[in-house]
């Protein structure tokens, strides 16, 4: 593969913690570049195998998906906030939509517009990560002059997970990067990519950044 490629794959835990870690490491050893744990369903919670693998690899870690409506944006924040005090630099948060039927209707999540809900999440959780107080009075969640009582020893880079335009635009807004669900056709990926990149720039953002 190219030098200028980096190659990721994700693994739903369905497997105990150390079978998981062990696939991991698997992976690192034969050359991948990034492993995402997906919170999906009610199988094994991600947060959980995220901190476990990332105590026996060195492999960057990605959570992909996580959504504000069925986990609150503060314990989103707190969470992803104390696994990057176990890598470092090498965590990251992808929030999207969820499995509506299959997750968040069974529990009785709220529901609210997404790209609404997103924008706000995202804006909740980079503030809180950086130590701001928050509050914010949302159809999905609330926060009163909340923040965090630590402060993350790294960043962690927010990604938007869809298959929305509108969401894919968001993340030219406000995202650090964009993760295209269950589309392979070449000339929407162009046509996504340009979305976003329309959208940094109208948002006054280097789209080489995202």
């Amino acid at each position: 593969r190219s030098s200028a490629m980096e190659v990721s794959f994700s693994l739903t835990p369905t497997t105990p913690l150390t079978e998981h870690a062990k696939i991991v490491a698997q992976a690192e050893a034969c050359g991948f570049d990034l492993a995402w744990c997906p919170d999906q369903g009610f199988m094994r919670d991600p947060f959980a195998s995220i901190a476990y693998t990332a105590a026996l690899t060195k492999i960057p870690l990605g959570l992909a998906v996580v959504n504000p409506f069925s986990r609150h944006p503060l314990q989103i924040a707190r969470a992803i906030g104390t696994l990057a005090d176990l890598r470092k630099e090498g965590v990251i948060l992808g929030v999207g939509a969820g499995e509506l039927l299959r997750m968040r209707r069974k529990m009785g999540a709220p529901e609210a517009p997404l790209i609404d809900t997103l924008r706000a999440s995202i804006l909740a959780m980079r503030a809180l990560l950086a130590g701001e107080e928050v509050s914010i009075d949302h159809p999905v969640f609330k926060l009163d002059k909340v923040r965090l009582e630590f402060k993350p020893t790294a960043q962690v880079p927010l990604y938007i997970a869809s298959t929305s335009f509108d969401a894919f635009a968001l993340a030219g807004e406000i995202a650090d990067g964009v993760i295209i669900g269950d589309i392979a056709d070449p000339e929407v990926i162009r046509n996504i990519v340009r979305t976003v990149q329309e959208s940094a720039v109208k948002a006054g953002r280097d789209p080489k950044a995202i």
